[in-house]
């Protein structure tokens, strides 16, 4: 069955889980049925939020939720947060698709310190996929909070749901590639200075600016 934008988030979870399964100790959590799923309602649709979790040492947790609002609107977020012990970046990204189009994706990879493990790598990946529609500028209140590597996409119909997904499973292994080259640190690795107050990126007020 060829994979359309509209089910592209459930085809992110599954090559999230793929991909998190050939790592040593990896545990799925299972999740409160209050956390694991929630239904509501979203402008007189039936909204559905389902949440996966799992524990990835030595990152403290992955963390993907699929939203669902009637037939039309499919929405992923992913963060995957690593032990602050460990020099390893955050993961982040939010794929919003409505009416069968990429209203907004957001793929960033965020080192916690200059000398992460995996900058190049990703930087590599960034320039592998830069033939790819991307939306150049952020709104200034949210530039700050993003790294070099951000990949960022404004409402686009030439995306296809296949080159979408490559860029988001290159990040996510990329992530994962780190792990096994890891060991405990003898101290903290000094964090970034970040130009906004704080280091955590604005997806939210994104997401909810484009939904």
């Amino acid at each position: 069955m060829t994979m359309s934008l509209g089910t592209l988030p459930a085809a992110m979870l599954d090559a999230t889980s793929a991909t998190l399964a050939e790592m040593p100790g990896v545990r799925a959590v299972a999740l409160d049925a209050a956390w694991a799923e929630h239904i509501g309602q979203m402008r007189d649709q039936v909204a559905t939020i389902r949440s996966y979790a799992w524990e990835a040492p030595p990152l403290a947790w992955f963390r993907v939720a699929l939203l669902g609002v009637g037939s039309r609107t499919s929405v992923l977020s992913l963060l995957a947060f690593p032990q602050l012990a460990y020099n390893l970046p955050l993961l982040g990204a939010e794929i919003v698709c409505i009416n069968e189009s990429v209203t907004m994706a957001i793929i960033d990879w965020v080192p916690m310190s200059p000398a992460a493990p995996g900058s190049a790598e990703v930087a590599r990946i960034r320039q592998q996929f830069a033939h790819l529609p991307n939306s150049a500028e952020l709104p200034d209140w949210a530039a700050g909070s993003f790294s070099p590597h951000l990949f960022y996409v404004r409402p686009q119909t030439s995306l296809s749901a296949a080159a979408l997904l490559a860029v988001f499973h290159a990040y996510v292994q990329a992530t994962c590639r780190c792990v096994p080259r890891l060991r405990p640190p003898a101290t903290r690795p000094r964090p970034l200075q970040h130009k906004s107050a704080s280091a955590s990126p604005n997806w939210p007020a994104l997401l909810a600016a484009q939904c």
